[in-house]
């Protein structure tokens, strides 16, 4: 749900406010980092898309800048990391 919010929402700033400051989120972190690194992986490169893959950006670090989970330990930040240095590394 919070993806399709992110990602064709026209005003995606509640949804990451909300990703920031909710505390009942830390069980599935894990899961939306790991979807968050599949789906840059799938993304289509080219200029296009960059807009997708900065939303992407900007989901993952909401999460990551939570206050109520620690998730910069997890190989799931290690996977989105990855997967946009990747996304943004590749040619087009």
């Amino acid at each position: 749900m919070y993806i399709n919010l992110l990602l064709f929402c026209a005003v995606p700033q509640v949804v990451l406010k909300d990703l920031q400051t909710n505390s009942k989120i830390a069980p599935v972190t894990p899961f939306l980092l790991n979807l968050l690194a599949l789906g840059l992986q799938k993304l289509p490169r080219g200029a296009a898309y960059a807009h997708f893959r900065h939303r992407f950006l900007r989901t993952a670090e909401a999460l990551t800048c939570n206050n109520f989970i620690e998730p910069s330990a997890t190989i799931s930040v290690r996977r989105v990391v990855c997967a946009f240095t990747v996304s943004m590394q590749s040619p087009s």
